[in-house]
């Protein structure tokens, strides 16, 4: 459940922070990568953090609203849509950690 909580976490901050900046190159204030995003969220104080955040129900409940919001999920089809980010998106779910947490969200 936790490397679930990680990959979702992942997905909503890297297609939000892209699309509201509406440049896959860069995220929320134009410093930030994708790719340095992806490296800093593979580090395990990182993820414990996001577990520890995404944990509590206050912050399930802003997920859940944000998701709710147009614009967000307009962000986040037009940046699916990009073949940057499909690109990015692809070579991250090809890694074998997050084939390891795919598999076992399946089972």
């Amino acid at each position: 459940m936790k490397k679930i909580i990680i990959l979702f976490s992942f997905l909503v901050l890297f297609l939000v922070g892209c699309g509201m900046n509406m440049n896959n190159g860069e995220m929320m204030d134009g410093s930030i990568t994708p790719d340095m995003f992806a490296d800093m969220m593979n580090t395990p104080e990182m993820q414990e953090a996001m577990i520890e955040v995404m944990s509590s129900p206050e912050m399930q409940d802003t997920m859940v609203d944000m998701m709710k919001n147009p614009e967000v999920q307009q962000a986040m089809i037009d940046n699916m849509q990009r073949p940057e980010i499909k690109e990015n998106m692809i070579k991250f779910m090809r890694t074998p950690e997050m084939q390891q947490v795919l598999k076992e969200a399946i089972k």
